[in-house]
């Protein structure tokens, strides 16, 4: 996916590049790779962890300014069985829009919610220590990362970390009970 605003602020254009969005189920460990995750349509369990990476590298020759990572998770809710995350890189130069997917797909089970946990944010090249943070990264305003200089050194991915709820809708009926004690006087409890 080229992209070009400016025809200087280029993201994610190099054959070595990861997809720019990617996911995995960490409780299962399907869709990881290293350095690119594999993950694009993926399923998930009650109870599963849910790992959703936006990838970036500024493959131009100037700075991409004010640069902001964005997670459009949709439908933005928890009743459904099926939740589809595209990605936005947006500096001065311009927004891209996530390509080769434009978008990653998660299927869960009905009744499940998708709980966000929280985001960890890669920056260049790391694996350890990641800035931990809130919900930016699926706000409108997105993920501030700063001015991002066209650099291999300057590559990262941010993630955004979900977990499938445990819930379990039952039906229960109540066919019989006794109370005791089975008879009373005013004043006097029973137990069911």
């Amino acid at each position: 996916g080229v992209f070009s605003a400016t025809n200087s602020v280029t993201w994610n254009t190099l054959p070595q590049d990861c997809n720019t969005m990617a996911i995995a189920n960490e409780t299962q460990q399907i869709g990881f790779g290293n350095p690119c995750w594999v993950g694009q349509n993926i399923s998930a369990n009650a109870g599963d962890y849910i790992k959703v990476r936006i990838y970036y590298h500024n493959t131009g020759t100037s700075t991409a300014n004010n640069t902001r990572l964005k997670i459009i998770e949709s439908p933005n809710g928890n009743n459904s069985t099926s939740y589809t995350f595209s990605g936005q890189i947006i500096s001065d130069a311009g927004t891209f829009y996530s390509t080769d997917p434009s978008a990653v797909n998660l299927t869960v089970p009905s009744g499940q919610t998708l709980d966000f946990i929280e985001t960890r944010w890669f920056p260049n090249q790391t694996t350890t220590n990641p800035h931990i943070s809130g919900t930016e990264i699926l706000s409108s305003s997105g993920l501030d990362i700063g001015d991002i200089t066209p650099s291999g050194l300057t590559q990262g991915t941010a993630m955004a970390i979900f977990h499938v709820s445990n819930t379990q809708t039952q039906n229960c009926a109540i066919n019989s009970f006794t109370a005791n004690p089975t008879s009373i006087t005013v004043g006097q409890s029973s137990t069911l």
